[in-house]
Parts: structure tokens; C-alpha cells; sequence
């Protein structure tokens, strides 16, 4: 069967589904006695919660992943802790960069989930953000980010340091 991603009854299955476009094209090319059903619950742990229309007292980004050097990409799309505090409450998310959402003059709009620890983590999708003057704005990247780093940056090592390490007796320049 020859299926199209931007086929009109897979948008609509798209939304329906809550599944990407390329998940339905993909069921769609097989005949229904060829596909294994099952459904998978979602895990929800905590309670819910809304903030509407909040004006922000703190934000604070903080790396997550191992600080790599500019050299090395840098940490520009790094995945970051981004902590935001309302009315005196803690609240947090994952995010790519460091580079702010929301600013103290902004309005926020969010949704949370509560843990078993006591985190209210932001649902990343529902956080609306509107300027002083009432405007919604974009500022964040909102990429998702399939692998975090694992192994620290390599530190440089210049080559005069390189070559006192082989040969101690070589003069250092500090005289």
C-alpha cells in the first residue's frame, strides 16, 4: 500500500493518536492481520497543577551534561537544568541551552507535574510565555535531545608541555 506522510487522513490520525506522522505512515503499509495491538498506559505519578498569568521572582539555568569547550562544540545545545521560582515555588525543566525562557517582566503560563519527591516539573509543551506588552514570544529551543553526553570534554595539552613531559631537562621559560 503506498502511503504518503502528508496525507490528510494521516494528519488526522497524527492528532488523534498523539503519535508522530511517520508512526501512522508506517502502520498504514501493513494489513491489519499483520500488526500486533497493544496499548501502553501512561505513567502518571504526582499531582497535576496549572500556573496562569505568573510573573517569575528567579530563573537559574544549570548544565547538566559534562561543560565541553568551544573547540569541541561547546555548550550551546548542552541539555540544561532551567529552574524557575514563582510566588516562592520551585519549579523545573529539561531544556536544550542555557538561554532564558521567560524574563521577570514576561507573563507564564504552565502546566506541572508534582513527584513523589516533591519537584514540580514544568510540562515543557504547555509553558506560554507573553511580554510586557501582552504579545506571546518564542525564545526557547524546544529540540529534543536523543542522547546526553557521556564522557567529559579531553583537556588540551599544548605541545611545549608536551615535549617537557618527554624530555624534564629541556628549560621551561619560567627562568
Amino acid at each position: 500500500m503506498n502511503v504518503r506522510h502528508s496525507d490528510p487522513a494521516i494528519m488526522a490520525l497524527q492528532v488523534e493518536l498523539r503519535v508522530t506522522k511517520h508512526a501512522v505512515a508506517t502502520v498504514a503499509r501493513y494489513q491489519d492481520d499483520e500488526i500486533d495491538v497493544f496499548t501502553v498506559a501512561e505513567e502518571v505519578t504526582g499531582d497535576e497543577g496549572r500556573a496562569e498569568l505568573a510573573r517569575i521572582e528567579d530563573y537559574q539555568t544549570f548544565l547538566y551534561e559534562p561543560s565541553r569547550p568551544p573547540s569541541q562544540g561547546g555548550n550551546t545545545s548542552a541539555l540544561h537544568v532551567h529552574t524557575i521560582w514563582v510566588e516562592g515555588q520551585k519549579y523545573s525543566f529539561f531544556a536544550r541551552g542555557s538561554r532564558q525562557w521567560v524574563f521577570k517582566a514576561d507573563r507564564v503560563s504552565f502546566s506541572y507535574r508534582t513527584t513523589e519527591a516533591g519537584y514540580r516539573n514544568i510540562i515543557k509543551q504547555t509553558l506560554a510565555t507573553l511580554d510586557k506588552d501582552g504579545r506571546p514570544v518564542k525564545r526557547e529551543d524546544r529540540r529534543f535531545k536523543a542522547q546526553l553526553r557521556t564522557a567529559p570534554a579531553k583537556t588540551g595539552f599544548s605541545q611545549r608541555a608536551r615535549h617537557q613531559k618527554a624530555d624534564p631537562g629541556l628549560p621551561s621559560g619560567d627562568e
